[in-house]
């Protein structure tokens, strides 16, 4: 009986053996294409934001800082001109060349910052948070359009920040200086779903 079992054992793993190894491959192959579609499907999301998103409004992003910095200059101008005036006309003059400002801002925003917010919303370049979690091991970020509005944010506040101050060559270069790096920190956002 006993002999008759492992006879029975041995013809029965002999005649498997050649599947088994039949089995890993095809699971194999199914596991590299499905990671494989993955990839793809990254790149071409990737692909889609660079080429439709970002690299068309490399000039409107340009053309903003541009704006913002000749504002500035213009602002400085008009305020340092308005010193001698009472202090209800200077809030006056200071909410008028703000107000400019933030034309020029929302312009931006509803011409690029609500295109980048309507076609992501909420997500990043995202193919499913628990694979993304398990094959590239990202950390969470940030939303990307929360991002891109803070950064204008923060422009915004130090742009009225300094019209309080004097209109000499070291307040304007501070401003220049910020406006540098707040351009740098725009598009350091706007290209993190690339990498």
């Amino acid at each position: 009986m006993i002999i008759s079992f492992i006879i029975l054992q041995q013809a029965f793993s002999i005649a498997i053996v050649p599947y088994i190894g039949a089995i890993a491959v095809f699971f194999s192959l199914i596991v590299n294409n499905f990671v494989s579609s993955i990839f793809r499907k990254r790149d071409v999301q990737r692909n889609w934001y660079l080429k439709v998103l970002i690299e068309p409004n490399i000039k409107l992003i340009n053309e903003f800082y541009e704006k913002v910095g000749i504002e500035y200059r213009k602002s400085i101008d008009v305020l340092s001109k308005s010193k001698n005036i009472e202090s209800t006309q200077l809030t006056r003059i200071k909410s008028t060349q703000i107000g400019k400002f933030q034309k020029v801002k929302r312009a931006f925003e509803n011409n690029f910052i609500r295109l980048i917010t309507l076609s992501y919303g909420n997500t990043q370049l995202s193919f499913g948070d628990e694979l993304k979690k398990v094959i590239l091991d990202l950390e969470e970020e940030k939303n990307l359009s929360e991002e891109l509005t803070n950064i204008i944010l923060d422009l915004e506040d130090f742009y009225t920040e300094l019209l309080d101050y004097s209109s000499d060559d070291d307040t304007i270069e501070r401003f220049e200086n910020k406006l540098t790096v707040n351009k740098a920190n725009l598009i350091k956002v706007l290209f993190r779903p690339l990498r």
